[in-house]
C-alpha cells in the first residue's frame, strides 16, 4: 500500500479529491478509480509520455463518481 501512496500526487487538490470521492463513493469504487490511475501513470510512464500526473489522477478519481449508476 505505501507504494501506491507514493505514485498518487499529493498536492492539496488531489488529496481532497480522494477525501471527497472515500465519502462518497463505495470502497471498491475508490479502488477502481485509483487502479484506474495507476494503470494509466504506468502506461505513460512506459510509453515516455509527457502528461500532468495531477489532472491524470483527478480525472481518474473523479470519473466514477460522477457517473455512478
Amino acid at each position: 500500500m505505501l507504494l501506491i501512496h507514493r505514485a498518487i500526487p499529493d498536492s492539496e487538490i488531489c488529496q481532497k479529491a480522494t477525501q471527497l470521492v472515500t465519502e462518497i463513493s463505495p470502497t471498491f469504487l475508490c479502488h477502481h478509480c485509483i487502479r484506474t490511475f495507476l494503470f494509466g501513470n504506468l502506461l505513460g510512464q512506459r510509453d515516455g509520455l509527457k502528461y500532468d500526473r495531477e489532472l491524470l489522477y483527478l480525472g481518474a478519481v473523479t470519473y466514477r463518481s460522477r457517473n455512478r449508476g
